[in-house]
């Protein structure tokens, strides 16, 4: 049965696994993040060879694990009936249920976005020109690309932080859009009364990886859209969300369990220890395609 189970969670795909960076608690208390800028920067070395003392300043977020699980009875007539399919069905679905609450947990606070994304902190583009495409695309890269090193107001704080974006995250509603502006090596651009103009080469081509899921849209989430999509940062380099497991074990749990006395069957439990929480708001940038 675990077997079983941990096939379908791997087989499941969770894509808050490629947009989150990946961590460990050891309980279920509420920790601290700190994430050390060096901000000053290497200076001039005086002849005297003083090297001069840099400043780290700390930027503070927080992450939680929590339970999810279920509860999963097989029946008496399947006992009897010694149905193997039913049996390994149990675990099957335990798997996939585990790898969905992992991105159904992070779609939910991603969609959220309260205070996230926003013009605060310079990583949310709205307006009638930020509909998907190589324009917009280009306008969402810069942004991205001239956040600062912070957080604050001083002078070497405003240098710039210099990461790139390496996912494009975006809906299934304009998932071949992307992939045929990834894919292509040339662009056709056309406007009235002005020849078809065609570059020598398309310059978004293979410089993100694409990431679609139908959580972006759908209206079981708060504020999904079906044309918002997402610029995200290489998490190991400069992570937007955090995922946290406890005791670093990220895959479900499976036990069987005794049911009531007024039950007949046997019952299977599977739960998971993990949290999700926002982290570094410029290792993303969000843009309303409007």
């Amino acid at each position: 049965m675990n077997k079983t189970l941990l096939s379908a969670y791997e087989s499941t795909p969770i894509a808050a696994f490629d947009l989150c960076s990946i961590g460990t608690v050891s309980d279920f208390k509420e920790i601290a993040r700190y994430r050390l800028l060096g901000t000053g920067g290497f200076e001039k070395v005086a002849p005297d060879g003083e090297l001069k003392h840099g400043k780290l300043s700390d930027q503070k977020y927080s992450n939680k694990a929590d339970t999810y699980g279920q509860i999963l009875a097989l029946t008496r007539h399947d006992i009897i009936n010694d149905d193997l399919n039913a049996f390994m069905d149990i675990p099957r679905q335990m798997g996939r249920s585990g790898a969905e609450s992992i991105d159904d947990l992070f779609f939910t606070l991603l969609l959220k976005n309260t205070g996230f994304f926003s013009s605060a902190n310079a990583n949310l583009l709205t307006g009638p020109d930020t509909k998907f495409g190589p324009e917009s695309l280009t306008v969402a890269k810069t942004t991205f690309r001239k956040q600062k090193a912070g957080p604050s107001n001083k002078a070497k704080d405003q240098k710039p932080i210099n990461i790139r974006p390496e996912f494009l995250v975006v809906p299934v509603e304009i998932e071949t859009d992307a992939e045929l502006l990834m894919g292509s090596a040339q662009l056709m651009m056309d406007a009235q009364g002005t020849p078809t103009k065609i570059p020598v080469d398309n310059p978004h081509r293979n410089k993100y990886r694409v990431i679609s899921t139908p959580h972006l849209s759908d209206s079981y989430y708060q504020g999904a859209s079906g044309s918002a999509w997402y610029l995200f940062a290489n998490p190991n380099v400069l992570p937007a969300f955090e995922i946290v497991f406890l005791n670093g074990r990220r895959t479900p749990v499976i036990e069987r369990v005794e049911m009531p006395a007024n039950t007949l069957g046997m019952g299977f439990r599977s739960y998971i220890d993990f949290g999700v929480n926002s982290q570094d708001p410029r290792a993303a940038v969000k843009v309303t395609g409007e």
